[in-house]
């Protein structure tokens, strides 16, 4: 897989102040860049190093859903 430790420290950082600021205002967050790196992002990416391997989307779209989902079944 490519990998950058820039990058990495790139999206880490974004991500840090982005979820800072969700907080503050209130917003529900669903951190799925902390659930890829809990996983192993050499497991759920592809060579490219960008695009997931269908584990990985799977992976995501349940972590997506049971947002969704308690959102609905709280709304």
């Amino acid at each position: 897989m490519r990998s950058s430790r820039r990058y990495e420290r790139d999206v880490s950082a974004y991500n840090a102040v982005g979820i800072s600021v969700a907080r503050r205002f209130g917003v529900t967050i669903n951190d799925l860049h902390t659930t890829v790196s809990e996983a192993g992002p050499e497991v759920l990416l592809k060579q490219d190093g960008l695009h997931f391997v269908e584990e990985g989307y799977a992976l995501l779209g349940a972590k997506v859903a049971d947002a969704l989902r308690s959102f609905v079944i709280k709304g």
